[in-house]
């Protein structure tokens, strides 16, 4: 459960980050996200591109290679639930930012691909 940080005043916060403790769950990085179906799970593929080299001298090679950076498994009900969380969190920031977020996917969805 989240605390309401309108509510409290600047000396309230000083003191809860005093007792704050760090979560330590693993951190990814991801840029690509695939979604693939296996009986009723939804599985979510995050992944990012990496440099790769050529044998045998270990020269850059032209192109980068997909890392796999996490794998999650969600039930199908879980799975809507979380597209409706995001959906909801990414409206509230854009209006709260003014800035509309546009990517490759977005526009293609847009003009009808």
């Amino acid at each position: 459960m989240a605390i309401d940080s309108s509510t409290l005043s600047e000396d309230q916060i000083k003191v809860l980050a005093q007792t704050a403790t760090r979560i330590t769950a693993p951190t990814f990085h991801a840029s690509a996200i695939n979604i693939m179906w296996a009986g009723n799970d939804g599985i979510i593929v995050f992944s990012r591109p990496q440099p790769a080299t050529l044998p045998p001298l270990g020269e850059f090679a032209p192109f980068a290679l997909n890392e796999i950076t996490a794998v999650i498994h969600l039930s199908a009900a879980t799975l809507k639930d979380l597209s409706i969380l995001l959906s909801t969190n990414v409206a509230e920031y854009e209006k709260r930012t003014g800035v509309t977020i546009q990517t490759d996917y977005t526009r293609r969805l847009a003009a009808g691909a």
